[in-house]
């Protein structure tokens, strides 16, 4: 169970080159699954034994928005940030596999992987429903203060 924000825990930056590689490396195995419209925007963090990516999927209608997070890694035996791109990769096999039905909940959920505990989350959000909403909340007066 996840008790406190992933990125206050892991929030150095991926090196450049390191977040091009992760990229190309997902791109390429999941661009053929994309629309046309559609395109694929990772973030990746890590700290000595930890790493989070965030991941979304889609286009201003629909947007897969995804966090994946690993803490406590045995760094002689693995490298947290490619044992957390080979998750994401299992969890977007499904995704994918299962035409997009099979998704992450809401809250992080631990899932055991390769004898770690990697904790995810997930949401579909409509970008351009929201920012419609946002502008009519706005017109009306009526604009609470976190979305501003």
């Amino acid at each position: 169970m996840i008790t406190s924000n992933p990125r206050d825990i892991c929030n150095t930056p991926l090196a450049e080159d390191e977040q091009a590689s992760i990229y190309h490396v997902l791109s390429n195995r999941f661009s053929s699954y994309l629309k046309q419209d559609e395109s694929l925007q990772l973030s990746c963090f890590r700290e000595d034994v930890a790493a989070f990516i965030e991941l979304q999927i889609g286009n201003g209608d629909t947007l897969y928005d995804m966090a994946f997070f690993v803490d406590n890694i045995n760094k002689q035996h693995d490298h947290p940030v490619y044992l957390l791109v080979e998750f994401v990769g299992a969890v977007l096999d499904e995704f994918f596999e299962h035409d997009r039905e099979s998704f992450l909940p809401l809250v992080y959920k631990v899932y055991p992987f390769r004898g770690y505990d990697v904790c995810a989350r997930g949401q579909v959000r409509h970008p351009d429903l929201e920012e419609a909403a946002n502008r009519l909340l706005e017109q009306a007066g009526d604009v609470p203060e976190d979305i501003m």
